[in-house]
């Protein structure tokens, strides 16, 4: 049970980093679009 557990913590650990990764490069490119679109 107690490795289950930590089964568990890792992959939601990854998971949060996987998302996390993905909003942040998901942020860049809409920056770089509107930057692109109002010409900043």
């Amino acid at each position: 049970i107690h490795l289950y557990d930590k089964n568990i913590i890792i992959v939601t650990g990854l998971w949060i980093g996987i998302l996390a990764v993905l909003l942040d490069s998901m942020g860049n490119f809409f920056e770089t679009l509107l930057r692109k679109r109002y010409g900043q």
